[in-house]
């Protein structure tokens, strides 16, 4: 079925180029003039030429629209025998050219149905693989959303409904239908990447906090206060509820009671370290801290660089010589020492920091991917000068975002992308005037 659609979309097209190259009006048809018979009759035999032509293309169609205007232009052009066979001439001419005008209107009527049924059949092949695709992703990562399941189930119902719309002959609404279902996909695609990396998030972050409260744990025994070891049961209180948000699908709330659980902890900790300590040690202990917190910001990344990781090391262990060396009473070179664990912090955060991950790169090529199409079929019904070179050029930042992508350039391939949906948007603006 499909096949049969583009080979007749394509007949269509070919046959049009012919039709509307019909000759112009007879002479004598200005208002006014007086016609001849012989006139009326070679301008009855243009008119035929067109008929049999426009029903050749729509009989190739679906399109109920192009069938009814063709059976109006035949009804004129028999009126118009009709009237040759009295001698009014005049009218005649008059109705030969109307049908004539009629039948190009079938013509460009069965176009039009051509290109929506193709469009269509683009967009439905295009929305049922997204669907395809989420529910996988959904099944291989465990992602728990009530919410996306609903965006599926619906976007898969409005294709159905398309589908059956575009059997009953209603290819605008069918079309309507799809573009809603697509609309439906894209949200649940985005739903589900935003879920897995909430889910993701809260699974790295329970992992971190367990280390956190076996610290603040030894702290606490050590210390001896009921009021920590207080804050340390509400600390891993909430970290239970966590477990179980993360298990029902929860994951906002599982993240924010994480974020508290992690203050609760960190506070309960820093002030534990603080108590009897000096001006000196307390800098140490924040230190400490801030390589902690930095190893944290590296593991919850994905494919932080390796080399930040060795960075990090280095600070520490320079953290450690300075806490050696202000134990053993040489201040000067403690903080020497501790100077150069901060320098070397700082380096390995400004390395580590995240670059554009492939995920966001690839969603954009995705979408100039998607005008692409839409500009393309704008393309085969415009004539405005330039359009044509807009939308090769966009092509070519299209294809250049791909490669680039592919090598692990994200970051370019992110901005090539932007530029090609920047310019399809463009040839679509003018190919709408």
């Amino acid at each position: 079925m499909i096949r049969k659609i583009k080979r007749n979309m394509i007949c269509v097209l070919a046959l049009t180029g012919v039709i509307l190259a019909a000759a112009p009006t007879p002479p004598g048809a200005a208002q006014g003039a007086r016609v001849d018979a012989e006139s009326v009759r070679e301008a009855i035999e243009r008119t035929d030429e067109v008929i049999a032509a426009a029903r050749e293309i729509v009989q190739q169609t679906r399109s109920v629209k192009a069938r009814t205007v063709l059976e109006h232009a035949l009804t004129l052009q028999n009126r118009a025998r009709h009237n040759v066979s009295l001698s009014y001439n005049e009218i005649a001419l008059r109705l030969t050219l109307e049908a004539r005008k009629e039948a190009r209107h079938a013509i460009g009527l069965a176009r039009a149905d051509a290109q929506l049924e193709e469009r269509l059949r683009r967009l439905v092949e295009e929305t049922t693989e997204r669907l395809m695709r989420v529910r996988s992703q959904i099944a291989e990562t465990g992602v728990r959303d009530a919410h996306l399941l609903r965006l599926v189930e619906e976007a898969r119902g409005l294709l159905d409904k398309s589908r059956m719309n575009q059997q009953q002959l209603r290819g605008e609404l069918a079309l309507k239908l799809a573009e809603n279902a697509r609309r439906l996909a894209m949200q649940a695609e985005e739903r589900f990447r935003r879920m897995r990396a909430l889910m993701e998030t809260c699974e790295r972050r329970l992992t971190l906090l367990e280390g956190l409260a076996e610290r603040a744990r030894e702290r606490v025994t050590d210390s001896g206060g009921e009021q920590a070891a207080g804050q340390l049961r509400i600390a891993e209180q909430q970290m239970a509820r966590s477990r179980v948000m993360l298990s029902d699908g929860n994951y906002e709330a599982c993240r924010a009671t994480l974020e508290r659980t992690e203050r609760l902890l960190r506070t309960l900790v820093r002030q534990l370290a603080d108590r009897g300590a000096d001006n000196e040690s307390r800098q140490m202990i924040e230190l400490q801290r801030l390589i902690e917190r930095a190893r944290e910001m590296l593991a919850e990344q994905d494919g932080a660089p390796e080399h930040a990781y060795t960075l990090l090391e280095r600070a520490r262990e320079m953290l450690q010589r300075a806490e050696s060396a202000q134990r053993g009473g040489n201040a000067e070179e403690a903080r020497r020492l501790a100077e150069e664990a901060r320098r070397i912090l700082r380096r390995a955060v400004e390395e580590g920091r995240p670059a554009v991950p492939a995920e966001r790169s690839g969603a954009e090529i995705e979408n100039a991917r998607e005008l692409r199409e839409a500009a393309r079929i704008a393309l085969e019904s415009c004539a405005a000068e330039g359009a044509a070179t807009l939308f090769e050029r966009a092509s070519h930042y299209l294809d250049s975002a791909r490669e680039r992508f592919n090598a692990g350039g994200h970051e370019t391939a992110l901005a090539e992308a932007r530029i090609a949906r920047n310019l399809f948007n463009r040839v679509r603006e003018i190919c709408a005037h």
